[in-house]
């Protein structure tokens, strides 16, 4: 996405950065810049220096742009997301609900194939470390592992009453 203003334009990543989101939490707006800036027109590189001389109105329209997909996010309800990706390793479908299809295509498939046998992240989806990935995705990454342990300790007292014990997943 391109921001302008005048004759100065920024061009922002399509996603919020996790570590930029927590910065932004935390106030530290001109560190959280960076991580959100791809380019601009200043002939500088970009960096927390440089980005904290940065007018106030280009601040205020990128600032704007992080929170609004913020809100966007915020309509997951974080624990119906824990039940229907509990549900979905159980292996119930869901061919007509689009919600709960987006959320499998968007998250759910990507995440059963990143983590390991106890449900811990081990290959992220985008380059860089863990606060350059999309902020909503770890947070459903957080949710999918705690449905993960719940499914996987039911599963082991399901086979323990039956006199045995089994790591599962499907």
């Amino acid at each position: 996405m391109i921001i302008t203003d005048g004759n100065d334009w920024i061009e922002i990543k399509d996603y919020l950065p996790y570590g930029a989101f927590i910065a932004i939490q935390e106030g530290r707006v001109s560190q959280a810049l960076p991580s959100l800036i791809v380019s601009w027109s200043e002939n500088v590189p970009i960096n927390e220096y440089y980005c904290s001389k940065l007018r106030s109105e280009l601040v205020y329209k990128i600032l704007q742009t992080a929170y609004d997909r913020i809100r966007d996010f915020q309509r997951h309800d974080h624990e119906m997301v824990f039940r229907i990706f509990k549900n979905l390793m159980r292996g119930h479908k869901y061919p007509d609900d689009e919600y709960v299809q987006e959320l499998q295509n968007k998250y759910y498939n990507i995440l059963m194939v990143a983590t390991d046998h106890k449900g811990n992240l081990i290959q992220l989806p985008y380059p860089g470390g863990l606060y350059d990935q999309p902020f909503d995705f770890i947070i459903m990454a957080n949710i999918f592992k705690s449905a993960f342990v719940s499914y996987l300790a039911e599963e082991n007292e399901k086979y323990a009453k039956k006199g045995g014990s089994r790591s599962f997943r499907k």
